[in-house]
């Protein structure tokens, strides 16, 4: 693969991967779902490395990641991406993140924040001329609440 393609895909991920989280943040659960293939997989583990949650399926992903966040505010940040290319349909990344859910005041909850940091590890397709996300599994180095 020639260094433009390669670039050229990596620049197609960090967008599909922005467009994650502005859909996370602005709480879009239809069209963050929309971002996985049809047989997507995502798991999402603790800090010790327990399997806290996970589904398959874009809509499945979609609705447990909109019932995780609940009434919260969620805020993603995912940065220092490390991509590996291996043709030009598929891929893979590991991305560093932190996040937090703010819950609005009055909320039943049994925190008012929780921040979170650690990784995404996620495989990618390009399916129709477009790069979906078909494998996602959520690492955590430490969670903090309030």
């Amino acid at each position: 693969m020639n260094p433009i393609d390669r670039l050229t895909i990596i620049e197609a991920l960090r967008v599909l991967k922005a467009r994650y989280c502005w859909l996370a943040d602005h709480k879009e659960w239809e069209q963050l779902g929309e971002l996985f293939t049809e047989d997507a997989s995502a798991k999402f583990f603790d800090p010790s490395g327990q399997l806290r949650s996970e589904a398959r399926g874009r809509a499945n992903i979609a609705n447990k990641v909109g019932a995780s966040v609940g009434a919260a505010q969620p805020i993603h940040h995912v940065f220092s991406a490390e991509f590996t290319i291996s043709s030009p349909t598929e891929a893979a990344a590991v991305w560093a993140m932190e996040d937090r859910l703010i819950q609005p005041e009055g909320a039943e909850a049994s925190y008012r924040t929780m921040h979170g940091f650690g990784h995404y590890h996620e495989d990618y397709r390009l399916v129709g001329g477009a790069w979906l996300i078909s494998k996602l599994e959520q690492s955590r180095l430490k969670l903090d609440f309030d």
